[in-house]
């Protein structure tokens, strides 16, 4: 893909995002989701599901790998978990934030994550709600 595709799915996914935003940016500024998505398309976990026919965004997910115990140890210490450092694919736990969609692009947006990171089915998975860091039952994405 080149530069200038990667620019033009970057800017198509920063405007459903914006229009979408709900409680996941909310006070962001446009620049700062454009900072955030270009990041995580960089890192590899950025997941963009579509229209198989139209080819428009049905939804977004963000997602990464990490480790638990340092998961755990940022939430009790009251540290942001994304902090703007390069991610890996290393962890033995998978972070979901900032998810759009209905719950059935919500499932194929797992299922992306799933096929990036196989091994992540065996393993906890997290996620934000109201404000909390809770454990997700991974039955209930498992197809």
């Amino acid at each position: 893909m080149s530069v200038r595709e990667q620019a033009s799915l970057i800017r198509e996914v920063c405007v459903f995002c914006l229009e979408h935003k709900g409680r996941c940016f909310k006070d962001w500024s446009g620049e700062k989701i454009f900072k955030y998505i270009s990041f995580h398309w960089l890192n590899g976990t950025l997941f963009v599901a579509r229209d198989n026919d139209k080819g428009y965004i049905l939804g977004v997910g963000i997602a990464w790998r990490v480790k638990k115990d340092l998961l755990v140890k940022r939430e009790n210490e009251g540290l942001p978990q994304f902090d703007w450092s390069k991610l890996d694919d290393e962890g033995d736990a998978t972070l979901v934030c900032d998810v759009f969609g209905t719950k059935k692009i919500c499932h194929q947006l797992f299922d992306m994550a799933m096929q990036k990171w196989p091994e992540a089915r065996k393993q906890p998975l997290f996620t934000y709600r109201n404000g909390d860091l809770t454990s997700l039952p991974m039955a209930r994405f498992l197809t």
